[in-house]
């Protein structure tokens, strides 16, 4: 099951490229459009946070492998959030 979730993963990381690339090229966005897309961000990646907290704690009581990070998209959001945002640092709390 956690090859799905890795091959789903790479997929979902290919089309994030492509977003920010051409959201890059075709929108000019002002610095209130970029801190309200990091807000976005920030709260994807809570949510997503909690998602892995509250699956990771059912695959345990469960006897199953426990996913990971990558599952959740997490490091692509954050490659978000440094690259589209200029963010240095992760916003995730």
């Amino acid at each position: 099951m956690k090859t799905i979730y890795r091959e789903q993963a790479s997929m979902d990381n290919a089309a994030f490229e492509s977003v920010v690339e051409e959201v890059k090229q075709e929108f000019g966005l002002t610095a209130l459009e970029r801190r309200l897309l990091g807000e976005a961000l920030v709260l994807l990646a809570d949510t997503r946070t909690r998602a892995l907290q509250l699956t990771t704690e059912f695959s345990r009581r469960q006897g199953r492998a426990a996913p990971d990070v990558h599952d959740f998209q997490l490091p692509a959001i954050i490659d978000l959030q440094r690259r589209f945002c200029g963010q240095q640092q992760p916003l995730i709390e």
